[in-house]
């Protein structure tokens, strides 16, 4: 969701106009912001952003943290994260 421009995160607006609480109906939609990389079709990571604190529409969002990686061991991470800490934003900013 993290690459979602202006006009995709509308449509979203209006597919779920109306929603309510408790009506059964879900949006499940996943995304890291330190992955965005397709301005050049208009993505806009602060809408993202604005997603986990405001929701959509009527829609609150319950943001999840994954705190676990399958995908590397944990000396690779926190070297990266050592290496890179200074482009790393210090908080997210829409």
């Amino acid at each position: 969701f993290q690459d979602t421009s202006f006009s995709q995160y509308r449509l979203l607006e209006m597919l779920t106009h109306g929603w309510q609480a408790q009506d059964g109906r879900t949006l499940f939609v996943v995304g890291d912001p330190m992955q965005s990389i397709y301005r050049f079709r208009q993505a806009e990571v602060g809408l993202f952003i604005r997603m986990q604190l405001e929701g959509i529409g009527s829609i609150k969002l319950l943001p999840l943290r994954l705190t676990v990686n399958f995908r590397s061991q944990q000396k690779i991470v926190d070297w990266n994260n050592l290496r890179f800490k200074a482009i790393f934003p210090a908080y997210s900013d829409i």
